[in-house]
């Protein structure tokens, strides 16, 4: 299988992956979960995802240098504390539809 197919079949599993998780968020929200459990425990989730990506997949070392650090922090706080808790907030006021069209 060439390059193109792969990556066309990598989308479309990432895409129902994204779709599978705003129906979990409000799965977690109807058994009395709120906003901050959900994106709590999202991440966690995700670290040990990518966790277990660098050690088994990635032979690179994996260091962040000083002066990488502050851009790396950055996209940290803007994308999993912000982004996250926006998102998994805005799931707690609309339906799972909307979520995934907008």
């Amino acid at each position: 299988m060439d390059s193109k197919k792969i990556g066309v079949i990598f989308c479309v599993i990432a895409s129902f992956m994204w779709a599978s998780e705003t129906l979990f968020a409000k799965l977690a929200f109807q058994n009395n979960a709120d906003f901050i459990q959900v994106t709590f425990f999202r991440g966690i989730f995700a670290g040990l995802i990518g966790f277990f990506y660098v050690i088994f997949f990635n032979k690179a070392s994996f260091s962040i240098s000083k002066k990488h650090f502050s851009a790396v922090l950055y996209v940290t706080v803007a994308a999993t504390l912000i982004a996250d808790l926006t998102f998994v907030y805005a799931l707690t006021q609309i339906q799972i539809v909307n979520a995934n069209l907008i």
